[in-house]
């Protein structure tokens, strides 16, 4: 019998009727003010005004929430008339932050690409940090420099930074700045794409984060700038992304306490990274025709700490032409050395690296315990050899502390393939081997047998596991 047919119609009826009621119960008003502003916080600050029209309670809840974010592109209308458009967007900031109630704000986001009125978004920045605003997100698209605040720049409330532009537009995202910038309580600061212009005579500027945690700098251009100071004796993780652009900058960073360094750069500007001591782990990826002996080994002593270290093709090669080999025996606690393989190299193409430059890297990281090569999604990253007997008359010395290999996008090629013979007849404490194929490899059989035949070759350690997908 269905269970359902012993259920008297009343009951049924009663129970469909709770159901009902349930699906229906407004739980949203239930909420206490402080969760629906909490709630409301994660819209556009657009929407967030939105929602006083839901209701006589939701009228005001808006101005105490403490997010405020402004994009114009939400608001305006491509339809319409632009000026017009622009017009209704300054009034709506202005309107919210005169009707905003809070003592502090959390964060503070603009963007305008559209709204270029510089004194009306001074005055929106301004009224931010009177209010001893912690985060500031910005994006400025202006057809002149941007002037901050000089408050901004010694604020004391800041504890995210974040500011950037289109490193791919032809207008400019330019911003002032002064000769000393000091954020006592900033720990995470983000500028990407931008101008940063001094019309000091000294042409130095100078950044002070005593709390910095993290810092990104990436496609920063200098005008005016010669030197350009960093002090954040707490920072731990930096990534620097071809800050190159610009009139001789030379950038110093003050970071005894960092761990993490990325580095991306042409090395057409000085750079001196001092006192990495605590640095464990490096991203280095140099490109350069450029005579940069001196900077390329400068940064080679900086980070001779670390014990996981990453290079891309082009930084092998670099090293390579620049004979700065020996600066690699400084690598004394290196362990785990990677290398990544940016993108197809074609055989007239002589940029990247070679097979020889790979293994003559290893031999002067004689400590390195675990290889990962991380080829190129398009095809063999190794640029081919103009002597087609170059790899023969390579040096056969044993790696003795070589123990795990990786090879991912592995795609069968004849410097791969030599690579991989290598590696099995001269790491004699080879524990495992491990070669991931490439989409293409996997669908040739053929290719995949001649692997395979190279795998079954003498090894020097003969307990090594080999992994082959």
């Amino acid at each position: 019998m269905d269970a359902s047919s012993s259920v008297p119609t009343s009951k049924k009826r009663k129970l469909g009727e709770g159901q009902n009621s349930g699906e229906h119960e407004d739980r949203i008003n239930r909420l206490p003010d402080t969760m629906l502003t909490y709630i409301i916080s994660f819209l556009p600050t657009k929407n967030a005004v939105g929602t006083s029209v839901l209701a006589k309670r939701w009228k005001n809840l808006w101005a105490s929430v403490p997010v405020l974010d402004f994009d114009d592109t939400l608001i305006l209308s491509k339809s319409s008339n632009k000026k017009r458009r622009v017009n209704k967007f300054m009034n709506f900031v202005d309107r919210v932050l005169h009707l905003h109630d809070l003592p502090n704000i959390q964060k503070f986001s603009l963007k305008c690409l559209d709204t270029r009125d510089a004194s009306r978004i001074d005055s929106w920045i301004t009224t931010a940090l009177k209010h001893r605003v912690e985060e500031i997100f910005l994006n400025l698209k202006l057809d002149n420099a941007c002037l901050l605040p000089s408050s901004f720049f010694i604020c004391e409330s800041l504890k995210t930074l974040k500011i950037t532009g289109d490193f791919y537009e032809d207008v400019d995202y330019i911003y002032k700045i002064p000769s000393c910038i000091r954020w006592s309580s900033l720990k995470f600061l983000n500028l990407d794409s931008l101008r940063l212009f001094s019309d000091r005579s000294t042409h130095q500027v100078s950044l002070c984060c005593p709390i910095l945690e993290k810092l990104v700098l990436k496609f920063i251009e200098w005008w005016n700038i010669q030197s350009f100071s960093i002090s954040a004796p707490a920072l731990q993780r930096c990534t620097m992304t071809y800050n190159d652009w610009g009139h001789g900058c030379a950038t110093e960073v003050h970071a005894e306490n960092i761990t993490y360094l990325k580095l991306r750069s042409t090395m057409v500007n000085e750079l001196s990274l001092h006192n990495l001591s605590s640095l464990a782990t490096a991203y280095i990826d140099i490109c350069s025709s450029a005579e940069i002996g001196n900077r390329m080994s400068k940064v080679l002593q900086a980070v001779c700490n670390v014990k996981d270290l990453t290079f891309t093709d082009y930084a092998i090669a670099v090293i390579y032409r620049l004979d700065l080999l020996d600066h690699l025996h400084a690598f004394s606690s290196l362990m785990c050395l990677k290398v990544k393989i940016l993108h197809y190299q074609s055989r007239d193409d002589q940029t990247g690296s070679n097979v020889r430059q790979l293994i003559d890297l290893l031999y002067h990281l004689p400590n390195v315990e675990l290889l990962l090569l991380e080829n190129g999604s398009s095809g063999c990253g190794f640029v081919e050899h103009e002597d087609g007997g170059a790899l023969d008359v390579i040096p056969q010395r044993n790696l003795t502390r070589l123990k795990s290999v990786k090879l991912e996008q592995f795609h069968g090629s004849a410097n791969e393939l030599y690579l991989v013979n290598f590696l099995l007849k001269n790491v004699v404490a080879l524990e495992k081997i491990t070669i991931i194929s490439s989409s293409k490899l996997s669908s040739d059989p053929k290719m995949q047998f001649e692997v395979a035949k190279n795998l079954l070759l003498h090894r020097g350690s003969t307990h090594s596991e080999i992994e082959f997908s």
